[in-house]
């Protein structure tokens, strides 16, 4: 048997990679012989960045950048 687990983030639980993972893990202890795809998903809201360093083999680089007042300055990665 072959499952696709691709799920969202559960907010301030869970990230996707996390759910997927414990799901995955769900489903080989039921079904041993399964092969099981671990596909997180982000909806474009908080670990949606996570997700495409993942996919395309990106990294997080921060940077000290201007806020949104001249005199501000904040930390900024993506």
């Amino acid at each position: 048997m072959k499952v696709v687990v691709a799920t969202d983030s559960f907010k301030d639980c869970l990230s996707s990679s996390e759910a997927c993972a414990i799901i995955a893990e769900s489903i080989k202890t039921i079904r041993p012989g399964a092969v099981v795809l671990e596909k997180p998903l982000a909806d474009g809201g908080e670990g949606s960045a996570d997700i495409l360093m993942r996919a395309l083999g990106g990294k997080r680089i921060v940077k000290l950048v201007n806020g949104p007042l001249p005199e501000r300055r904040v930390r900024a990665g993506f």
